[in-house]
């Protein structure tokens, strides 16, 4: 467990939203704010991927977006960060 964790952490950032990112979501085309939001963070701190419940939500995204069910089967294959 402890082993999952690290790998997870040395792979993962954790980014702040800005008044910028809330303008952008809220003057977007996209129908949920909140998912606008994480996205618009995500794109400003270049990020390669979103981790979501919501995917289907994130049809307008540039940025890979899988569920936590996907996620987890590539991270387990070790098909993700590459390795």
């Amino acid at each position: 467990m402890r082993t999952n964790a690290k790998r997870i952490l040395e792979n993962f950032w954790f980014i702040d939203q800005t008044r910028s990112d809330v303008e952008a979501s809220v003057l977007s085309d996209w129908v949920d704010v909140e998912d606008a939001m994480q996205y618009f963070s995500a794109k400003k701190a270049g990020m390669d991927l979103i981790l979501t419940k919501d995917y289907h939500h994130f049809y307008l995204s540039e940025i890979e977006v899988l569920s936590p069910l996907n996620f987890k089967t590539l991270f387990y294959a070790g098909r993700l960060f590459g390795r």
